[in-house]
């Protein structure tokens, strides 16, 4: 299990540094223990119901499928009085 995590404070071992980080990735062989709360979880789940709601509407509203956007529609227009 790898995880992202985003806007860490890093602790040295003398407990006497700190450092912000914007991101930071861990491996999941170096993880033996991890303890989230709830609340997090409940948020991040909710963030990512509406990443995929808005990726799916998006998705609809595209025009898309095999040769979508080739030639005119299907429609041939040919002038009147010709």
């Amino acid at each position: 299990m790898n995880i992202t995590l985003r806007e860490v404070y890093q602790t040295a071992a003398d407990s006497e540094r700190f450092w912000k980080l914007k991101e930071v990735y861990i491996r999941g062989s170096t993880i033996k223990y991890l303890q989230v709360q709830p609340a997090l979880l409940d948020s991040v789940k909710e963030e990512q119901q509406k990443a995929r709601e808005a990726m799916r509407n998006n998705a609809n509203n595209q025009r898309g499928g095999r040769g979508a956007g080739r030639g005119g529609g299907g429609t041939n227009r040919i002038p009147h009085g010709i």
